[in-house]
């Protein structure tokens, strides 16, 4: 049985053979770490594994070994340190990861109703948006200009713009769609943004048009 409480690492080689291993990474006590709903992950170019879960930390689980840091958050679930070190704030549930380009952390805090963002060559944390017009964001990604993408409320898809601050909806009253996600949204690399739910129904916003597309 799967535990909600580990990290799982997917490999397959070949592709088309379908033959897969699943490996434990964290969580279970794996790495000598215990994971507390270990709902958001990302992974960046060196193939290290970014998690947070419902205890307020993100950890970062190294490539090729068994090493896990905190990178963010204290343990205790709350807000406080913005300005200050990732390591000495405090975060509520972290519902969704992304990184960009330059490896900067992006968490959607759904407790506080922010997006906050971690440097990744300073360590401080800060919030980018929220809590005025963002409320229980979930999943979140970005695009390669740095407009950030979440889901708010399990109903509207909202663009934080890069550079400006300024937040827009782009899509909305997609509940039943968002209630079925199982994954953030992914950005095609043409900037469509595309959300899949359980079934055979996929939708994709095309980034100049704010009326999404089912196929």
């Amino acid at each position: 049985m799967i535990s909600h409480k580990s990290i799982l690492l997917l490999a397959c080689a070949p592709l088309f053979a379908q033959q897969y291993t699943i490996s434990t990474i964290a969580g279970g006590g794996t790495a000598g770490v215990t994971l507390n709903n270990p709902i958001s992950t990302a992974v960046d170019s060196a193939g290290n594994v970014y998690v947070g879960d419902w205890s307020g930390l993100i950890r970062k689980v190294w490539a090729g070994t068994t090493g896990v840091t905190a990178i963010a958050g204290t343990g205790v679930p709350g807000y406080s340190g913005d300005g200050g070190q990732a390591t000495s704030a405090m975060l509520g549930k972290v519902s969704g990861i992304a990184l960009d380009p330059a490896g900067n952390i992006y968490v959607t805090d759904v407790d506080n109703n922010r997006i906050r963002r971690l440097d990744a060559t300073t360590g401080i944390i800060e919030t980018v948006a929220g809590p005025a017009g963002v409320t229980l964001p979930s999943a979140l990604a970005l695009d390669s200009a740095g407009n950030v993408y979440f889901s708010t409320s399990w109903s509207h898809i909202q663009k934080l713009i890069a550079g400006s601050g300024a937040i827009e909806t782009i899509a909305g009253r997609l509940r039943l769609v968002l209630e079925a996600m199982a994954d953030p949204p992914w950005l095609l690399h043409s900037g469509i943004l595309f959300l899949q739910r359980w079934g055979p129904t996929a939708i994709f916003i095309s980034p100049t048009m704010k009326t999404p597309a089912f196929e």
